[in-house]
């Protein structure tokens, strides 16, 4: 067999991968960065077990472009509006701040301007595969923070356009300003997209309706495999890489409806592909250089976090963040990403960076991402930190607090609803109705807005924050409801809670059933976990299906909840 040699590399890339997916897992830690670190040992510059990387480098970047098509397939067109301040408030200003800080600071260290404006623009961007990982595993992709972190990464993800197209004009065009490279960018960008999009409305998605009124799935799948790669060789014919094209095919797909089904058969594909990628990029490293060089290395990345999360909590306290909140999206935004590795070997393929920065710059990223999982995982005990210090907790909470005190302090024997959302309202209803006191505390701006018009007795503020949960009269409070999506976060409240009222009675709305025994330990009196609710009203149903009386049900599901969930499994206690 004349390739035998690419299979024996491919055997031992996944072989690789399998073996870091493990590691990693004991170790608590993203597996895309063990993908990284297995590619660094396997490579040509550590064990060399790979013959040839350009055969590996080839599929990985399959596996980019299908990653690309989906993250322009899952692009969520419609959240833009509702949510433009964290999108284009909050990104646009963190990729402007960051790429100007870098730009600036790579000229002090003589990188000449069109270098040091790449450089800036690449560790403007953050890991959305990593940062979305983590939050999705840690169940707070739902919360503030998970959400703010996601806008922002979406206007990331949109500036990878025209950054990939100012590359080569940044390459030939030294003696030219930055203001014309911008507009040039811009310019070719709108005008390759415009183009797709002509075609795409007038051939493209009358084409697959056609494909889908067939109801042939493997047809389906072969014409969005052709779409995607067509595209994708389209844009680069036309002088842009294959991931423009990419990206931009996914971007039209998903207006239409096809795009669930889409995204379901490609998956697969991205899946299995996608870890070649992290591993090629890890065979890039050079281990000698990143030795050798170990001084320089580490201090661009301790530059790269610090600088990054520094701007992103300046950016977000500006617009009125809360506090903690802006701590944590700081933290989650600290590493460079995934797309910095594209951008790099296009500006060094251009010959617009050298071997020497090129190595410099992808040895910190690395270690930027291989340090993300644990500034994630650490970030809501940073946060609460640094909120509790004396002067950056009073800077914090002095707005708040005023305003807690003054719908707070008439309150006695009442309940403190935190989190504004589907069940927090419903929650509030229902002690209005009963004539029951309550307060609510949120975070999230908007939903405070539409409380407050709607009458409700509702506080913009943390309730992590002691002052906060003193103003709105927690020690005079019979109760606290903790219905918000960040599980540490409620852990840590519930303590604060207890500490201050040791009589409180604590009762935390949690989706998952892994963080039963968790609230219970932090001071829960009562957890009610929505999956094995979902589960319960599952059951009763059934049995009033199958005859039984509605007495005998009612008994069933209050036996099940006396008995803390332990039929379901693992218990609530």
């Amino acid at each position: 067999m004349r390739n035998l040699s690419i299979v024996l590399d491919i055997l031992v890339v996944y072989l690789a991968a399998i073996v870091s997916v493990l590691v990693f897992k004991r170790l608590r830690q993203t597996s895309l960065a063990g993908f990284l670190v297995a590619g660094a040992i396997i490579g040509p510059y550590a064990l060399n077990l790979v013959s040839s990387i350009q055969q590996v480098e080839f599929l990985a970047e399959i596996g980019v472009i299908f990653f690309l098509f989906l993250v322009g397939l899952e692009f969520p067109m419609e959240r833009l509006a509702e949510a433009r301040k964290a999108v284009f408030g909050a990104g646009a200003l963190q990729v402007a701040a960051t790429s100007l800080v870098f730009h600036l600071l790579f000229l002090k260290m003589g990188f000449s301007p069109p270098q040091a404006l790449l450089a800036g623009m690449v560790l403007a961007l953050s890991s959305t595969a990593i940062v979305l990982k983590m939050l999705a595993e840690k169940s707070e992709l739902d919360s503030m923070y998970g959400r703010t972190s996601l806008y922002i990464l979406i206007f990331q993800d949109l500036m990878i356009v025209p950054i990939m197209i100012l590359v080569p004009i940044l390459a030939g065009s030294e003696n030219e300003s930055t203001s014309i490279l911008f507009l040039k960018a811009i310019g070719k960008a709108g005008l390759v997209i415009a183009t797709i999009l002509l075609l795409a409305r007038y051939f493209l998605k009358p084409l697959m309706g056609y494909i889908a009124r067939q109801r042939n799935p493997e047809l389906f799948l072969i014409s969005v495999l052709c779409i995607c790669i067509g595209t994708a060789l389209l844009t680069y014919q036309a002088g842009f890489s294959l991931i423009l094209g990419a990206f931009t095919a996914g971007l039209i797909l998903s207006e239409t409806k096809f795009k669930h089904q889409i995204t379901a058969d490609l998956l697969p594909f991205r899946d299995s592909l996608l870890p070649l990628f992290f591993i090629s990029v890890g065979m890039l490293v050079d281990v000698s250089y990143l030795f050798s060089n170990m001084g320089k290395v580490l201090s661009l990345f301790l530059l790269i976090v610090l600088v990054k999360a520094a701007l992103a909590q300046i950016v977000l306290m500006a617009l009125r963040y809360p506090f903690r909140q802006t701590i944590m999206i700081s933290l989650a935004l600290a590493q460079a990403g995934e797309f910095a590795f594209i951008l790099l070997m296009e500006g060094k393929g251009h010959g617009l960076i050298d071997e020497g920065q090129y190595q410099t710059l992808l040895s910190a990223i690395v270690l930027s991402m291989l340090a993300a999982p644990f500034l994630m995982d650490k970030a809501a005990s940073i946060a609460f930190y640094l909120s509790s210090t004396r002067l950056l907790g009073g800077i914090a909470s002095a707005l708040p607090v005023l305003d807690a005190i003054e719908k707070g302090e008439d309150l006695k024997d009442h309940v403190v609803v935190c989190g504004f959302g589907v069940a927090g309202k419903n929650i509030a209803r229902s002690l209005k109705t009963l004539d029951i006191p309550y307060v609510v505390l949120d975070m999230n701006w908007s939903n405070v807005e539409k409380g407050m018009k709607a009458g409700e007795r509702i506080v913009f503020g943390d309730a992590g924050r002691r002052e906060i949960l003193e103003a709105v009269g927690i020690k005079r409070a019979r109760a606290i409801v903790l219905s918000i999506n960040e599980y540490e976060s409620v852990g840590r409240i519930a303590q604060l809670a207890r500490s201050m009222n040791p009589g409180l009675f604590i009762l935390v709305r949690t989706r998952y059933v892994q963080n039963l025994e968790a609230m219970k330990k932090a001071g829960a009196d009562l957890v009610v976990p929505e999956e094995f609710e979902a589960s319960l009203k599952i059951v009763s149903e059934l049995l009033h299906a199958f005859g039984f009386g509605v007495g005998e049900i009612d008994m069933l599901i209050k036996d099940i909840r006396i008995d803390h969930y332990a039929i379901f499994g693992k218990g609530n206690g």
